[in-house]
């Protein structure tokens, strides 16, 4: 018999109680609004085994445990940044459109810190 494993999807919540992921995907027309929820869903179905061009590791020691789900619609391009937080728990944390070949700095740093406070939070949680 193969095991298989579930995996979950979370979004994370800022200490306020906001989900910017969440809000950014509501902020998008109802078209683009399906095809990131579809590609969000395929991350739940394969988790790790999601091969690129759907995924891809953020480069370089800074963000070591940040990925990225590409999503393409039309002409626009949008990443939502993601970590796996257990065995088969990924935690959504940031997400915005993409208007550069290479990743700004910028968004790279605040899915940084985003991480970075949902682990301190949930160290208490466990």
């Amino acid at each position: 018999m193969i095991y298989k494993m579930k995996w979950r999807i979370e979004l994370s919540k800022t200490g306020r109680g906001e989900c910017p992921v969440l809000d950014f995907i509501q902020s998008l027309p109802p078209k683009q609004r399906a095809k990131i929820e579809k590609e969000i869903d395929l991350l739940e179905l394969h988790g790790i085994y999601l091969p690129y061009p759907y995924t891809r590791k953020i480069r370089g020691d800074r963000y070591k445990d940040l990925w990225e789900l590409r999503i393409s619609f039309s002409a626009s391009q949008f990443r939502i940044i993601y970590f796996l937080y257990m065995k088969n728990i990924f935690v959504l944390i940031h997400a915005f459109f993409k208007r550069k070949q290479k990743t700004p700095r910028n968004e790279l740093e605040i899915a940084r810190g985003r991480m970075i406070d949902y682990l301190d939070r949930c160290k208490g949680v466990k």
